[in-house]
């Protein structure tokens, strides 16, 4: 029998290098968000239409972007440490967060790309302790987000009483008892919503009909609470429903504001009570005209009501 030899050729490889991958996080379950997302870059100063890529999710739950304006030298490199110390072509971009299910706030990301690894976003985002997964974008609830089941709620329509308008963007931050600062979001429209896990009870009454404590259903504790608010103005208008949009890093790096629990007298609101199976409103007790009801309003640092 004769033997059979072949000779194999080794084809071509091609290697491409995805410009950006970002993973985003639902601060209020702790999970990675891979669905209802529309994540689309452009070129800084180019939103129109033609120069957008929308990205695609990866099988683990990662927006991967490819074949971006400009950036196909860097996408055809090897992506090795050579590489990444002097990539063929960087450009800055703008990434925009719309969630279609309404349950997050939509924003803005400058990134120059590529990046290499996932992104993470490094400015003032309270993370400590650091958040369960690393290089993750944070993702902030929405007013319409629907609470999820055995959560505590605290929600809020901010007015800037000097401006006589919304609070668009502006930041509050609640400090619960036993947990990491929380922060929520405005949206273009001042409303808030921010869902954390109830505290732990505070002498409990145990099952004995003998034993003394405090029912669950009567169970309080008090929250901190600090406002941020810089008067910011759109950095964009998305092409979905002209939906106003900001830059992350610019909302949470604002700077220290004041809400009011009341206008007249003028009284500062620090903190507030959280009673179990009970939803927080914050609002201020007294407004005038043209101020609209059941508001809390805020100033920035310094300003009266």
């Amino acid at each position: 029998m004769t033997a059979l030899l072949y000779q194999f050729k080794p084809l071509d490889h091609l290697r491409m290098v995805a410009p950006l991958g970002l993973r985003f996080w639902d601060r209020v379950t702790e999970r990675a968000v891979s669905d209802g997302l529309m994540v689309t870059a452009y070129p800084v100063g180019q939103p129109d239409s033609p120069r957008r890529v929308q990205a695609r999710t990866s099988y683990s739950g990662v927006y991967v972007f490819q074949h971006l304006p400009g950036m196909q030298e860097s996408e055809a490199g090897e992506g090795d440490d050579a590489y990444w110390r002097s990539p063929p072509v960087s450009k800055p971009f703008i990434i925009e967060v719309i969630d279609l299910e309404r349950r997050f706030q939509s924003f803005l990301l400058d990134a120059l790309l590529p990046h290499r690894g996932l992104f993470e976003v490094e400015c003032g985002i309270v993370q400590s302790p650091p958040l369960s997964a690393p290089a993750t974008v944070p993702l902030f609830s929405a007013a319409s987000r629907p609470t999820p089941g055995a959560m505590a709620v605290l929600r809020a329509d901010l007015w800037d009483v000097l401006a006589e308008r919304p609070a668009a963007w502006a930041t509050l931050t609640a400090h619960v008892p036993g947990q990491r600062p929380l922060k929520a979001v405005a949206d273009e429209q001042g409303r808030l919503a921010l869902f954390f896990p109830y505290p732990e009870p505070e002498d409990l009454l145990p099952e004995s009909p003998l034993a003394t404590g405090t029912s669950l259903m009567r169970q309080q504790w008090t929250i901190q609470l600090e406002a941020a608010y810089d008067r910011l103005e759109p950095a964009a208008f998305a092409e979905r429903d002209r939906l106003a949009l900001q830059e992350l890093c610019a909302i949470v790096s604002q700077s220290e504001a004041t809400i009011w629990e009341d206008a007249s007298p003028a009284q500062p609101l620090t903190q507030c009570t959280l009673s179990y199976g009970q939803e927080i409103i914050l609002r201020s007790q007294s407004t005038t005209d043209p101020t609209p009801p059941s508001v809390l309003l805020i100033t920035p640092a310094g300003s009266p009501p």
